[in-house]
C-alpha cells in the first residue's frame, strides 16, 4: 500500500482493497497520488526553496529547507483536498 501511494505502483494493491477504495470514493486518489501529488509538492517546494534562498530576511526566521518542506507538504495537502473523494452513489455533491 505504501509503495502504491509513494510511487503510484497500483498493481501491488489487492482487488479487495480496490473495491473498498472505489466504494468510498478514493480510488482516484490512489491512482494519482504516486505521480501527481509528489510532482506537485516537489515543484512547489523547489520554488519556495529558490525564493527563500534569495531572501535574507526570510531565512533569518526559518531555514530555506524547512520552509520548502512546509510549502511542499501544504501544496500536497491542498492538491489532495481539491482532488478529494468523489461521491458517485449519493445525491449531487
Amino acid at each position: 500500500m505504501i509503495v502504491a501511494l509513494a510511487i503510484g505502483e497500483q498493481r501491488a494493491i489487492p482487488e479487495d482493497d480496490w473495491r473498498i477504495f472505489n466504494r468510498t470514493g478514493i480510488g482516484h486518489l490512489i491512482s494519482i497520488s504516486g505521480l501527481h501529488v509528489t510532482v506537485f509538492a516537489t515543484l512547489a517546494g523547489a520554488f519556495a526553496f529558490a525564493l527563500a534562498r534569495r531572501s535574507v530576511l526570510l531565512t533569518t526566521w526559518v531555514p530555506a529547507r524547512k520552509l520548502a518542506a512546509v510549502v511542499g507538504l501544504a501544496a500536497a495537502t491542498v492538491y489532495v483536498l481539491l482532488a478529494g473523494p468523489r461521491c458517485r452513489q449519493c445525491a449531487p455533491c
